[in-house]
């Protein structure tokens, strides 16, 4: 409660506060059909404002539900679709560890209907979430600015006032989008810089292949290019011809593989249900080094 009038008597910063209670469920059931990997979250009315959440049906949670502890809950279209396949869920009511509970609201799709997804959700008031809870308590509150603008003055309003309450910052700690963005963002540079290592190896020792073949071919042919150049063959023609064929084979090897790479990232794509999309420039240097190097 002293959250919500922190955020109260800072509207001009903080637009909404919800608390959230995690519960970790031993069984959600609907007649013989069960679940096991859905996230159950306690909050109060602001909380769809917050993570900009849509309904496709029914209603979400309201101050009354808080207030009064009903036992209601809106479900995630993935839970939607495993529970009511054929039928309206507003209404039903779900067992969430044996105690019934009813479906008031079902959310828009989010990550195409997939388990473990934002749409695999039940939400539910955080007063019932409590009571559900084994520990009974909030275990932390989420907020939204007003805007971008004043994300960082709202940061440090909640900072002030928590270093207020505790008198040690090793007791609460607050994180926003952007932070969490930044730490993702820094994640996948490294993880870039990374692959693209591995990848430069494996051109690099391609292309060493490519030159040690050709190194043989042209060793092999001393016979060839000795009888060409007893009939008059030019050094410059030989030396082209030796040229056009290491462009050959390392450009049909560099095709090849683009062509695999690019089949094997959609299939890759189509097996952990990921979106694909492939780098026009990480395939024209690749291709240009493996030319470049057999040349």
């Amino acid at each position: 409660e002293d959250m919500i009038e922190l955020a109260d008597e800072n509207s001009d910063v903080l637009a909404y506060c919800s608390p959230t209670v995690s519960v970790s469920a031993d069984s959600i059931k609907y007649g013989a059909e069960e679940l096991d990997t859905t996230t159950i979250t306690g909050c109060n009315e602001d909380y769809p404002f917050i993570k900009s959440y849509t309904l496709s049906s029914g209603r979400f949670v309201c101050w009354q539900d808080v207030q009064s502890r009903n036992k209601i809950v809106v479900i995630g279209s993935y839970v939607a679709q495993e529970f009511f396949a054929n039928e309206d869920p507003l209404g039903s009511d779900i067992k969430i560890n044996g105690d019934r509970y009813t479906v008031v609201g079902v959310l828009s799709e989010i990550a195409d209907t997939t388990e473990s997804s934002q749409d695999d959700v039940i939400i539910m008031p955080y007063t019932a979430a409590q009571r559900l809870s084994r520990f009974g308590m909030v275990n932390s509150y989420v907020m939204s600015s007003t805007s971008s603008d004043t994300a960082e003055e709202a940061i440090s309003i909640i900072k002030t006032y928590l270093y207020k309450v505790f008198s040690n910052e090793d007791y609460y700690s607050v994180t926003s989008q952007s932070q969490m963005l930044e730490m993702v963002s820094e994640l996948t540079s490294t993880l870039t810089l990374v692959l693209v290592g591995v990848a430069g190896i494996s051109l690099l020792v391609g292309g060493i292949g490519i030159m040690n073949i050709m190194l043989v071919s042209v060793t092999e042919r001393t016979r060839e290019t000795g009888i060409r150049k007893s009939l008059g063959g030019k050094r410059r023609d030989i030396m082209r011809q030796f040229v056009i064929e290491a462009a050959v084979t390392s450009a049909s090897g560099g095709i090849i593989g683009i062509v695999v790479g690019i089949a094997a990232a959609y299939a890759a794509g189509k097996i952990f249900d990921m979106s694909v999309a492939i780098s026009a420039a990480a395939v024209v240097i690749a291709f240009s080094v493996s030319v470049a190097i057999g040349v």
